[in-house]
């Protein structure tokens, strides 16, 4: 039998040689390699208040056992259990088994709906996908399985430089967000978030278009090449303003996707048109088209058919004061057209701040079948509590309850952070509240009726960037927040597996 007073003065003994370690024990650890410190809480730490600390993922507490157990049988199992943990990080994540978030849009894939008329795939997210990337990669192997082709939406005027496309304008565009420090006097921003005019909103002349008999008092001879445009107001309020001309001048470029170059159909979405603007297409350096955008409503559209894609793409504008021009589409007749909407710097809380009846006249004319929204990362250096992780996804929430309620036939997906690093004396560590974050993100797109696909976990959870920033090649920057290039490939082949995995276990097909 055991002696109980032995047992006490063992436990007695252990706690001694455990206090006395935690007396002498450096704070900043023992460093064994340049890679590995030893670390031992200290005194201080022991008794200090307890404070909320992070989840530990299921990564980090196979690392630690796979550190202290000797056993190869028990290592091996832990090894197994962690590919097959990781494995699973890289699916998307449902919150019921019918996986009822993507439902509409498997269903309308696999009933073929795309071939008969265009569908919509919209890529929201911060800067981690401008330039194309990841989007890139997922609208090629779409348009190869399920047809389609052409890039989508773009912005009229260059924002970022992308592969998609080389473009030249004037010099007097200026630029509108719905994120960020508010910029318009109106919050028809459109569904790119953004828009463009020639002439800035406070240097605007605003002119009643129509009389109470619905006649045009403004008269435009574009087509003849004047110099200006001449209007009349039977008031004699105006009878004369000098005009300004801006153009853009847009370039296909011969990028590795083929199909990006390849379209049908061009359309221009313009609206808050104050009064008459003239405008000149030009194809391919030939003039197609020449007239004037004289629609009142707040929202409108040029839309060319064409027959083979032009090289060149080229608009000329003039007028007394500028439309806000929400973008270009490149579009086919039919098939899917996947569009990439980079908004640097924005958190993804933005679609509440834009008129929803603008938004919903926009979308109702998209045919949206999945919306991708992929956000999260500009927010994660700013939140340092658990209450602010919650409040944060309750609005993210917010937005995609707004997105359902404008387009209730669509699908969504949420696209969480990617692990970010903060330096920490001479090593890079994960941002003390992404995990959280991510928690907060997931629940909310749960609760909103939207699918979570874990970019975080799937890159290898807490500590995995500086993994892939000094990897050769390098899969992400020295920012240790943004992916190079090849990195951004390899999320959106993963991102890509994933979404035919779940569609495949959508129509109950064994992923091969």
């Amino acid at each position: 039998m055991s002696n109980p007073g032995r047992t006490v003065a063992y436990l007695l003994m252990t706690f001694a040689v455990i206090g006395g370690i935690m007396l002498v024990w450096p704070s900043e650890g023992v460093r064994v390699t340049d890679d590995f410190v030893l670390d031992f809480p200290d005194w201080d730490g022991f008794w200090a208040e307890d404070k909320p600390q992070r989840r530990v993922a299921l990564q980090e507490l196979f690392d630690i056992y796979s550190l202290k157990i000797d056993s190869t049988a028990i290592r091996d199992s832990i090894k197994r259990a962690k590919i097959a943990h990781q494995q699973e990080m890289k699916w998307i994540q449902f919150a019921d088994s019918t996986m009822s978030a993507c439902a509409n849009f498997f269903e309308a894939v696999n009933a073929g709906a795309q071939r008969q008329r265009m569908m919509r795939i919209m890529h929201y997210g911060d800067s981690q996908i401008e330039g194309d990337r990841i989007t890139g990669y997922l609208r090629h192997q779409l348009q190869g399985a399920y047809g389609g082709q052409g890039s989508g939406w773009l912005s009229l005027v260059e924002v970022i430089p992308t592969p998609v496309m080389d473009y030249t304008s004037s010099d007097n565009w200026y630029r509108y967000t719905a994120y960020g420090r508010p910029q318009s006097i109106h919050t028809r921003y459109g569904m790119l978030a953004g828009f463009h005019r020639f002439i800035p909103e406070e240097d605007t002349v605003i002119v009643d278009n129509l009389r109470e008999d619905g006649v045009d008092t403004i008269d435009v001879a574009a087509d003849q090449g004047n110099e200006e445009v001449v209007t009349t107001v039977e008031d004699g309020a105006i009878a004369e303003q000098d005009t300004v001309r801006a153009w853009v001048e847009l370039k296909p470029k011969g990028g590795i996707y083929g199909r990006t170059q390849k379209f049908s159909r061009i359309r221009m979405a313009y609206g808050n048109i104050r009064s008459l603007v003239a405008y000149k297409l030009y194809l391919d350096g030939e003039l197609y088209q020449a007239d004037s955008l004289r629609d009142v409503a707040f929202y409108n559209e040029l839309v060319i058919d064409v027959e083979d894609a032009p090289g060149v793409i080229r608009f000329e504008f003039e007028g007394v004061d500028s439309p806000d021009f929400y973008g270009i589409s490149l579009e086919p007749l039919s098939g899917l057209v996947v569009d990439n909407i980079p908004l640097r710097g924005s958190s993804g809380t933005f679609f509440n701040k834009i008129d929803r009846l603008q938004l919903k006249e926009q979308y109702d004319r998209e045919n949206v079948g999945l919306f991708i929204l992929q956000f999260g990362g500009n927010s994660v250096p700013y939140i340092d509590d658990e209450k602010r992780a919650e409040d944060f996804g309750r609005w993210f929430g917010a937005q995609i309850r707004t997105l359902r309620q404008l387009n209730p036939e669509s699908s969504f997906i949420v696209i969480g952070p990617s692990d970010m690093s903060i330096k920490d004396k001479d090593k890079f560590v994960t941002y003390p509240m992404l995990a959280s974050i991510r928690d907060a993100l997931q629940k909310a797109s749960f609760e909103a009726g939207a699918a979570y696909w874990d970019l975080f976990e799937a890159m290898g959870g807490p500590g995995s960037m500086p993994q892939w920033v000094n990897v050769e090649p390098a899969l992400a920057s020295t920012d240790h927040i943004h992916f190079t290039p090849k990195g951004a490939k390899v999320v959106s082949e993963w991102f890509y597996e994933a979404l035919m995995k779940a569609f495949d276990d959508y129509r109950g097909v064994a992923k091969q």
